[in-house]
């Protein structure tokens, strides 16, 4: 009896998948009339339906060459029909099937612009967002028909006109944070920061925003370039990976936050400290005196600190002077210091082009090897450049149902 109810079990079970492929199968055959998805037209040509049914099935028997000249064809001739909509659609993935990205990105466009808020919007997305991800990747596209050229700042503009296209969305955000960490990878750091900051901004329940933060606090971070540049970067940095900390303190212990403040706070020391020693080296012993009792009231504790005692201590006793003692901006005199030491280089303000010896990509504050160390966060300038590795593009190769 029981080995009977198993074998009725099985049975019902088999039905039921039975019943559900073949719903399935005739759901994959519906087709969008513009209002809603009904059963296709028999292949008539000469109709909107028809000649759509003979295009799909065009491009999934891989007869792609032809296509684009049916579809030119098909808007002309129905023009009014909205299954032109998936008819664009089509084109653009035959070309995708010949490898012809930036035209398909070019068709998908147009069907967006056409169709803003159709029944194909989304897989449009989401082709242009595989095309962008392999121009920004390496891929390089056509130019004249003959050469080819890197594509990898067509492929940044298009991850931005996703985004824009539909902000909020999913898809905007894999665009975005892809944006950035192009940037990123490129040592382009302001530029990271600009979008990792509009990425929060706009998508603040985002379950990548962790990955953001961290990512827009190594940005700030490596773009500090020594204490004889500009602090901001490193205030920016000291205030990101705080708010990080607050906000995640499990992930903040493994990536060595407290660490890294620790080492953010010595470099801060140091710069007003090496601030002190520039105005005494150029014979501004008041300057160098206030900048020397500045770096022991904010960092006692550092070895900044105890040197900055020691210097007060060389100085002596200063001469008087009636007037108040205003500091001078820590900004460069017109003083030639090419024979000064590391330790006494002058201040300087933020400049584009990174001191010597120094490549925009080497972090400055050095950090034990390990999870969340500056070392993790940045490239290596020996590393291969991504825009040299090819993205393989699959998953292009056959077009989704529409959703």
């Amino acid at each position: 009896m029981r080995n009977v109810r198993n074998i009725l079990w099985v049975l019902g079970l088999a039905l039921a998948v039975g019943w559900n492929a073949a719903d399935a199968r005739a759901d994959a055959q519906l087709v969008w009339n513009g209002t809603e998805w009904v059963s296709p037209a028999p292949a008539e040509p000469g109709t909107p339906e028809g000649d759509l049914v003979i295009l799909r099935q065009m491009v999934a028997d891989g007869q792609n060459k032809r296509v684009v000249k049916m579809v030119e064809e098909f808007l002309v001739a129905h023009g009014e029909s909205p299954a032109c909509e998936e008819a664009m659609n089509l084109a653009g993935q035959s070309l995708i099937n010949q490898g012809q990205y930036w035209n398909a990105y070019k068709w998908y466009e147009r069907q967006i612009s056409t169709y803003p808020n159709g029944a194909f919007f989304e897989r449009a997305l989401d082709r242009e967002f595989l095309i962008a991800d392999a121009f920004v990747g390496g891929r390089k596209r056509k130019a004249l028909k003959i050469f080819r050229v890197p594509a990898d700042l067509d492929g940044l503009d298009m991850l931005m006109r996703i985004a824009a296209h539909a902000p909020t969305t999913p898809i905007a955000e894999r665009a975005l944070l892809r944006a950035a960490d192009f940037h990123f990878t490129r040592a382009e750091y302001p530029q990271a920061v600009a979008i990792y900051e509009d990425f929060l901004k706009s998508h603040p329940l985002s379950e990548h925003r962790k990955y953001a933060m961290l990512q827009v606090a190594r940005a700030y971070l490596l773009n500090y370039r020594g204490v004889q540049w500009d602090t901001a970067p490193l205030l920016d940095a000291r205030k990101r990976y705080q708010l990080f900390a607050q906000a995640y303190p499990q992930d903040a212990e493994k990536e060595n936050v407290e660490g890294i403040l620790e080492e953010i706070r010595l470099g801060l020391a140091q710069k007003v400290y090496n601030t002190g020693r520039f105005y005494e080296r150029t014979k501004h012993p008041r300057a160098a005196a206030f900048y020397y009792r500045k770096t022991i009231e904010d960092y006692p504790d550092t070895h900044w600190a105890n040197s900055a005692r020691g210097r007060l201590d060389m100085l002596g006793p200063l001469p008087t002077d009636a007037r108040p003692f205003t500091p001078p901006p820590p900004e460069t005199p017109k003083t030639k210091v090419a024979k000064a030491s590391p330790e006494e280089a002058p201040p300087q303000a933020a400049s584009t082009t990174p001191p010597p010896g120094r490549t925009r990509n080497q972090p400055v504050v050095d950090l034990p090897a390990g999870p969340g160390s500056i070392s993790d966060a940045s490239t290596s300038a020996d590393s291969p450049d991504l825009a040299e590795q090819p993205v393989p593009l699959e998953d292009l190769s056959n077009p989704s149902p529409a959703n």
